[in-house]
């Protein structure tokens, strides 16, 4: 089974497991941001034969860390459940954070466990299965998901993320200690803000010398920023080099924001070193 997610191996053989032979309940366990709620949509839309991105009446999320009273929840969801499924895959329901709920929403689940209605699945997800009543976890079956594949995973941000470059990965990765849901959120915010610099840059090197220097003028007191608007010139002057697109004026480019970035590198001052660049290129 080609899985969409990376997974490490232990993990990955049980979750293949369980697609092929689903119990009514299973609680998935491990650390926060592990990444057990992708697991979950990934066993959900596996059993469901559906895209990862599926969203519709077969699948339902509740997230128990939003809700201030479980058991009345527990109870709605008891009375909801139709008990006359054919036997078949009805519906799979996702609890996110189970283990935030009461004693008493936990005992009013037990009937539900202890007698399935045919047709309904339960994937619970809890980052503390030592909060969960033994009563709970005796009769869900268990998957302890455990980081995926450091070399794997890593090939696979590199792919997600293509105009990141790999020391950013790598640095990124380490920061999160491994931990898939932690890694994927900062990188998607670095992600936006790298999008948001291509356009910039773009827009720069469309622009007249006024329109450059004003551009410049709105980014010059954040270093990080114009270090990577000048990285990302720079990447692109490479690319037009490649193309041998008037490779003459893109090498002026190219070598101009290779040396600003070195000089900023070295601290010098940010908006006398892109006043430079700007007079440079002129």
């Amino acid at each position: 089974m080609n899985l969409p997610i990376s997974l490490n191996p232990k993990t990955r053989d049980l979750v293949e497991s369980f697609i092929k032979n689903p119990t009514n309940s299973l609680l998935l366990s491990g650390e926060l941001g592990v990444g057990k709620f992708s697991v979950a949509r990934l066993i959900a839309t596996g059993m469901l034969q559906v895209d990862l991105n599926y969203i519709g009446p077969k699948l339902e999320v509740i997230d128990f860390s939003t809700i201030t009273k479980g058991l009345d929840k527990i109870r709605d969801l008891n009375k909801d459940i139709n008990f006359k499924t054919k036997d078949q895959i009805q519906k799979i329901f996702i609890f996110d954070n189970f283990d935030t709920i009461s004693l008493e929403a936990y005992n009013g689940f037990l009937k539900t466990l202890e007698e399935p209605p045919t047709g309904i699945f339960f994937l619970l997800i809890s980052s503390a299965k030592a909060n969960l009543p033994t009563t709970i976890i005796s009769r869900v079956k268990h998957i302890s998901v455990i980081k995926p594949n450091k070399a794997e995973f890593i090939d696979l941000l590199v792919k997600k993320y293509p105009l990141m470059s790999l020391e950013v990965i790598e640095k990124t990765y380490l920061l999160h200690s491994g931990l898939p849901a932690r890694i994927i959120k900062a990188l998607d915010e670095n992600d936006t803000e790298d999008n948001s610099i291509v356009d910039l840059a773009k827009t720069f090197l469309s622009s007249d010398g006024q329109n450059r220097l004003m551009i410049i003028n709105d980014i010059y007191k954040d270093k990080p920023k114009t270090l990577l608007f000048l990285k990302m010139i720079q990447n692109m002057a490479s690319v037009a080099i490649s193309n041998n697109s008037k490779s003459s004026t893109w090498l002026k480019i190219y070598k101009s924001s290779r040396a600003a970035s070195l000089y900023l590198e070295q601290n010098a001052q940010n908006r006398l070193v892109l006043i430079n660049f700007v007079n440079d290129l002129i």
